[in-house]
């Protein structure tokens, strides 16, 4: 769904000059070998309004990074194109089953009625299911399974609403269900042993409605019933395995009401019945990456307000936009990576996109939507200028996963994520830093400090740039001696919207 754009807050960094700093010495201002590529066809060579200074300080390292990533539905697309690949590639580990279809509860057990033994094997039917799993496992992907079911299944698959319904039957369905995936019950492929599984996601959207209908996409019920449900699973699944990591509830409209029965609702009630769940999860479909931020530091004063400091944020389902053409420009990219840049300082624990690549229906103009465009070219998933930025994200979380502290002045709609290697040596050590001028920036350049560099160290970097010209464009690079006072600076041109991926490392160790 669309949300709008709230007031910025605080936190908004403003179009500045940006100084990084990652304790690994002092490098000078030198502009040795310096080389300053021309301009691309579009990208504005003088200034357009402020330049923004960064500074990032490698003196101080934190932590690695506390953020896992991935995609929902995968890991082939709708066409059938498989990414798995690309997806290990990006470090984008983890996909959520949602809208496979195959893995939901009434596809499993079709038994509608609850008519037949929920402990039984023979009441299951795991042919299509077990297919799906084994193409993320075989993958050497993780499944983040959400149990319920997906968009073709009006109500969540249970009977209308008011028609009673057995919870606990369907409450045994998704703990054998669980089972199956971990232990190999109920026959079918084993897959215990084989792969990695460690959450599973209680339900979807259940504040999603159908238009023009009575209906409910995902839930036909109350919110008291809901409760009831997810209270009661979670309570199973914790007791079966105390290991799992049980999220809920994928709600569509975590900030859409003073009551938010699916959100503050379900945090205070759950609460009460202290119910054994390990994350609240939601979803925001924006471009408007200040949103991501308002939303997860409003649900996580709800959830420190309730006691439950413990349970992190997923956020199962985002994108910039809904089967829109803005996927396949710089504009989108630019949210695309301000909102992943967001996602990481905002504290979020996990996100998957959505979608990984979905066609037909001439969605966008025959272009697909999503990570990937499996239509455009078939037999092809094409990369997106987005999803250029979903590997350089990638490539500074895995290659540069200690967190540096980057600060910014004179701009907006701006963000910055920087990063140090894990490496002992200080000859072998890299700095990678992800800029993001997103719609409503003020600036056109960058001036870029990156600190506590090692003295007088020469050291090769380079400047590229997502925008509207292309993808991956060199706009910098060369070498400089550290200087005496460990600071490296930079300045380049980016006009927004646009992503600039800066590199930074002792010469000939690229």
């Amino acid at each position: 769904m669309f949300l709008n754009q709230p007031s910025p807050p605080a936190w908004a960094i403003h179009c500045a000059a940006i100084v990084v700093s990652a304790g690994w010495g002092t490098v000078g201002h030198s502009t040795t070998n310096h080389k300053s590529l021309a301009s691309p066809k579009g990208v504005a060579s003088q200034s357009l309004g402020a330049t923004a200074v960064v500074r990032v300080d490698t003196s101080v390292a934190g932590a690695a990074f506390d953020f896992e990533y991935g995609v929902d539905h995968g890991p082939r697309c709708d066409s059938g194109v498989d990414v798995a690949d690309d997806l290990l590639r990006f470090g984008s580990s983890l996909i959520r089953t949602h809208d496979s279809g195959v893995l939901d509860w009434p596809v499993v057990y079709p038994h509608p009625n609850f008519d037949a033994p929920t402990d039984d094997p023979a009441s299951y039917v795991w042919d299509a299911a077990d297919v799906y799993w084994g193409n993320i496992v075989d993958s050497g992907l993780e499944p983040y399974l959400r149990l319920g079911t997906s968009w073709g299944q009006l109500g969540g698959g249970l009977p209308p609403a008011g028609v009673p319904y057995n919870r606990t039957a369907l409450v045994d369905v998704l703990l054998h269900t669980v089972k199956h995936y971990r232990e190999g019950w109920g026959g079918g492929r084993n897959f215990s042993g084989t792969s990695k599984f460690r959450y599973t996601e209680l339900w979807n959207e259940p504040d999603s409605a159908v238009t023009g209908t009575p209906h409910g996409r995902f839930w036909n019920r109350s919110a008291a019933d809901f409760y009831d449900l997810i209270h009661d699973t979670a309570v199973a699944l914790k007791t079966y395995d105390p290991s799992l990591i049980v999220s809920t509830d994928g709600v569509a409209l975590a900030t859409g009401a003073a009551d938010a029965p699916y959100s503050w609702g379900l945090i205070s009630e759950f609460a009460r019945r202290r119910t054994p769940f390990d994350a609240f999860s939601w979803h925001a479909y924006t471009d408007q990456p200040t949103l991501f931020r308002t939303i997860a530091t409003a649900v996580r004063e709800h959830l420190d307000a309730a006691g439950l400091q413990h349970v992190e944020q997923h956020v199962t389902e985002w994108f910039p936009c809904i089967q829109c053409i803005e996927e396949d420009t710089a504009q989108g990219a630019a949210a695309f990576g301000a909102t992943l840049a967001t996602l990481v300082h905002a504290g979020v624990k996990l996100a998957t996109l959505y979608p990984l690549c979905s066609s037909g229906g001439n969605k966008t103009g025959n272009h697909g939507w999503g990570l990937f465009d499996d239509e455009t070219v078939p037999g092809t998933a094409l990369w997106r200028p987005l999803t250029h930025v979903y590997a350089a994200f990638g490539d500074l979380m895995q290659q540069t996963p200690l967190p540096l502290t980057a600060t910014a002045q004179n701009v907006s709609s701006f963000t910055v994520l920087a990063g140090l290697s894990t490496s002992a040596s200080s000859e072998n050590k890299e700095v990678r830093v992800m800029i993001s001028a997103y719609v409503g920036c003020t600036s056109s350049s960058v001036a870029l400090t990156i600190s506590g560099l090692p003295e007088t160290v020469q050291l090769d970097y380079t400047v590229t740039v997502v925008n509207g010209s292309g993808t991956n464009l060199l706009v910098l690079a060369g070498n400089a001696p550290a200087s005496p006072a460990g600071d490296l600076n930079l300045s380049f041109d980016l006009a927004p919207p646009a992503v600039a991926t800066i590199r930074v490392a002792q010469s000939l160790s690229f």
